[in-house]
């Protein structure tokens, strides 16, 4: 079982990578310094509650979603689509054929 610290931490790398942004960037939406960030994503500091909810306006979410873990098997069709926009290009590209794959055939036998 993940300890609160850890699903905190996933979340805020999972939500960092969703949207392409660096820990600077997180830092000047939040107004929290990214040394700080930096810290919490390594597990070398616990997250308040005040940081807590900074984040999570910055990512737009409910405070209480940065403490909820999702096994990828929970994730919404959209969450997951999100989560293969931060994949390596190469990841992605595989994705997406097999995406094209799928509709092609349901297009082949619509006709």
């Amino acid at each position: 079982m993940k300890t609160s610290l850890e699903i905190v931490i996933y979340n805020l790398k999972r939500l960092r990578a969703e949207k392409g942004w660096s820990q600077t960037k997180l830092g000047e939406l939040s107004g929290i310094d990214p040394s700080y960030i930096s810290r919490i994503e390594k597990g070398k500091y616990n997250v308040s509650l005040e940081a807590l909810d900074k984040l999570a306006r910055a990512f737009e979410v409910d405070a209480y979603e940065l403490l909820q873990y999702k096994k990828v098997d929970e994730l919404s069709m959209r969450e997951k689509l999100e989560q293969v926009e931060s994949l390596d290009p190469l990841k992605k590209m595989m994705v997406e054929e097999m995406i094209n794959a799928f509709l092609r055939e349901k297009e082949f036998s619509n006709k």
